[in-house]
Parts: structure tokens; sequence; C-alpha cells
């Protein structure tokens, strides 16, 4: 597995690695870097340069950031059907921070983990597991209550024995009461046909073990994911900036 330096730019760009496409907001020439971003995206790989208003936003914050194109992938402990050569949580915490790490000589807990969908959890996954490494996390819709899709002819029916062994490796189950990441935000529209559950369920939990949090599950796009995200891809900007611009 082998890359070359990104060209310096403030355009987005990608790069190659593996089999894993990456696209980059490479840090802007003359600047120093304070921190860096990580963004995961959802099942479907969706490029974040194809969510127009969200890389936009993601530019503004002069924060660079390095984002898979990873299809087929729930972002868990356990290997899946992504192009991936690792358990996908290991090939963020190793590979994609080492080339955070090479590329702009940025280390946790300087970078941010932020996601979508099964992305989302994934963020959350990582920054549960590893607080003092990730303490900045933000998810859109993220995918909590995944579980609840085992036995449905997916390829969770693959990766996990049963709908329990699945619930064993959410996030709910990943937050500890006394280390957890200081800054969190959860945004999920009110009327997400899949996740808004979970998000609560998550949040519950949150209100109950005094961990505090940031979160908007009222702003709604009547439950079109891509408005949605046009809608709070500025929120999600300021709150990476507000956390990250002067660490």
């Amino acid at each position: 597995m082998s890359s070359g330096k990104p060209g310096e730019t403030e355009q987005w760009t990608e790069a190659t690695i593996g089999d894993v496409v990456v696209d980059l907001l490479p840090l802007r020439p003359g600047r120093s870097p304070a921190a860096a971003v990580i963004v995961l995206p959802d099942y479907d790989g969706r490029s974040v340069t194809r969510f127009p208003s969200l890389a936009k936003a993601l530019a503004e914050t002069s924060l660079p950031i390095l984002s898979p194109r990873v299809t087929h992938c729930w972002w868990t402990s356990q290997s899946d059907l992504s192009p991936l050569p690792v358990p996908p949580l290991e090939f963020v915490r190793e590979t994609l921070c080492g080339l955070v790490r090479q590329w702009w000589n940025i280390e946790p807990p300087r970078i941010a983990l932020m996601g979508i969908g099964t992305g989302g959890q994934g963020a959350l996954q990582l920054a549960y597991r590893h607080a003092r490494m990730f303490p900045t996390v933000a998810a859109i819709a993220p995918a909590i209550d995944f579980h609840a899709w085992h036995g449905r002819g997916l390829d969770l029916d693959q990766l996990f024995d049963s709908q329990e062994a699945a619930r064993q490796q959410t996030v709910t189950l990943h937050l500890h009461p006394l280390n957890w990441p200081r800054h969190q935000l959860l945004v999920c529209d009110p009327a997400d046909p899949f996740w808004f559950e979970g998000c609560e369920r998550l949040a519950s939990k949150l209100f109950s073990s005094g961990i505090p949090f940031e979160y908007d599950f009222e702003t709604t796009a009547d439950g079109n994911r891509e408005r949605y995200v046009d809608m709070v891809s500025e929120p999600l900007a300021r709150f990476l900036t507000e956390h990250l611009a002067g660490s």
C-alpha cells in the first residue's frame, strides 16, 4: 500500500491508497496545520464532493480533509464486504491516520472524525473506543441500530451470526461512562426513515450518563438525505472549526 503526497491546492483532489480512492482537501499553501478531519461515507460510498454544500463548508474551515470512497462498509471492527484490506476501524485508525501524519504532520488527538449514515456510526465507534485519541466527533444520521437490519438478507447476515451478535458491536454498547469524547455532535432528520430512533436512544443514554454533547434533532428535510446534508453542512463546519482550529 503506497501513495504519493497530494498536491497542495485549495481544491478537492483525489489519491489512491491500494484499491481505495480518497477525496482530499489539502492544506492551503502557507498555512500551518492545526488539525485535520477524516470523513467516513455511508454504505453507498458516495463521495463527499457529491454533497456540494458539505464540500464547500468543509473547504471553508481551512482544515485538511481526507475522505475514503468505500462501498458496502458498516464501519465496525469486523471485516466486511468492502474493498478494505483490514477491518474498517483498523483501516481508519492505522492507515488513514498514518496518511494524515505523513502528509500533514498531524496526529491524534488533533484528528477529528466525521461521518454519514454507516460512516457516522463508524466515526462514533472509534471515538467511543478511543476517546483520548479522537476527542472530536460529528455524525450525520448515524446508523446506530444497524443490528436491526440483521436477518433481512443483507451482508450483515454474513458478518454476524445473529442480531444479538451484531447488537454487541453497536455504538451504544461501546459508550464508556468515564471515558468519552469531549466534543460530540449528533444530527439527524426526525423524518429519517432508517436511523432516527437509534439516534434518540443514543442521546437518551448520553443524557442519563451525564455526558455532554451537542445535537440537532429538529432540522428536517422531510426524509430527503441529500437536502438534509445540505441543511446541516454549515453547522457541522462551525462545530469542527470551533473545536479544532485552535487545537
